[in-house]
């Protein structure tokens, strides 16, 4: 769930760089839901491979959910049911 949250909130980092690479890379943790810049830098490069300042424009950033069973159990498929309590 942390992974998922973290790519979540990575990947709005991304898109709001690209929109306004004027906003302040603080500004963008923060609203990112990150406490500090250094864990907001941490996760941004361990997620892309670059930090925020030097994020390549050709870069393509978009999160897809990937399941990580080795069935590949895809809760979305037209096979699955809900179950009642």
């Amino acid at each position: 769930f942390t992974q998922y949250i973290s790519r979540v909130r990575v990947e709005k980092a991304v898109e709001m760089l690209r929109n306004d690479p004027r906003t302040p890379i603080t500004e963008i943790s923060a609203r990112c839901g990150f406490d500090t810049i250094r864990n907001f830098n941490r996760v941004f490069k361990a997620i892309t491979g670059h930090t925020p300042k030097n994020l390549p424009d050709d870069v393509d950033f978009s999160y897809s959910y990937q399941p990580k069973s080795a069935e590949g159990f895809d809760p979305t498929q037209k096979e699955s049911i809900l179950l009642d309590d």
